[in-house]
């Protein structure tokens, strides 16, 4: 019994508590939602049902792991900008979902400006 180690003179020496035998238990079978279940749905489910038949594309569920990563926002994957991560400032959640584009002329002009002509570890033929 575990409580009996503890009342034994510290004279001896002793088991660990550790490894003393535990109550038996049963490990049960849960039901969570795995993230198959939260697109696609459960067994025997269509899947067409849940999308309109003239969308575009599926829409992705924004949870806890997914905020402030580029599959709860409109960037490219892969994308190494800063993402903002938060719930509660809605001017913050517009610019990290990306749904309004940036100015494309202003960034054209500024492209010649900052063009590096000499790339890095080339040895070709650079024409004057």
């Amino acid at each position: 019994d575990n409580n009996t180690a503890f009342t034994r003179s510290n004279s001896q020496a002793q088991r660990p508590f550790w490894s003393y035998p535990k109550k038996e238990h049963v490990a049960r079978r849960t039901f969570f939602k795995t993230e198959y279940h939260n697109t696609l749905g459960n067994y025997g489910h269509n899947p067409r049902n849940i999308l309109n038949h003239k969308s575009e594309k599926m829409e992705n569920d924004v949870n806890d792991l997914t905020m402030g990563t580029t599959k709860a926002t409109c960037h490219i994957p892969g994308y190494g900008g800063f993402l903002v991560k938060t719930d509660l400032n809605d001017k913050a959640i517009d610019h990290s979902k990306s749904n309004t584009s940036r100015q494309i002329m202003k960034n054209k002009v500024n492209l010649n400006e900052n063009f590096n002509v000499k790339l890095p570890g080339y040895s070709g033929y650079k024409p004057m």
